[in-house]
């Protein structure tokens, strides 16, 4: 959906293809092991509970339930580091450009606002 949505968004500010750069690591959504297969409606609920009473303010604590076939589960500072990556990257790469960041859920938009506010993790 966040490329779709690229396009449209591109298509719109008359942008060429060139101007559009898919991004598959560092704006992944979180990876929330055994609860990946649940229906969102079940799953957000229950991150917003974990994270809230687990998390802390860095968010290295409420790790969902991991799974036995390797999928990965993260806690928020996982995703943070992986933000960290991304702001790293569009700052060596674009410099001076106006980016638009076009993210596939909220829980990377919520961080990176905590991460630019100093606001708690274990508040998003």
């Amino acid at each position: 959906r966040s490329f779709a949505s690229s396009n449209i968004i591109g298509s719109r500010l008359q942008l060429g293809k060139d101007r559009l750069l898919q991004e598959f690591t560092y704006m992944d959504p979180r990876a929330v092991g055994k609860w990946d297969t649940l229906p969102i409606s079940e799953v957000e609920p229950a991150i917003w509970a974990l994270d809230s009473a687990e998390a802390g303010p860095q968010g290295k604590g409420g790790e969902p339930p991991p799974t036995d076939d390797s999928t990965p589960n993260e806690t928020l500072s996982i995703q943070v580091i992986r933000l960290r990556q991304l702001i790293s990257v569009l700052d060596t790469s674009f410099s001076g450009e106006n980016i638009l960041l076009i993210f596939p859920d909220g829980t990377g938009p919520a961080l990176l606002t905590c991460m630019i506010g100093g606001i708690p993790l274990d508040r998003v």
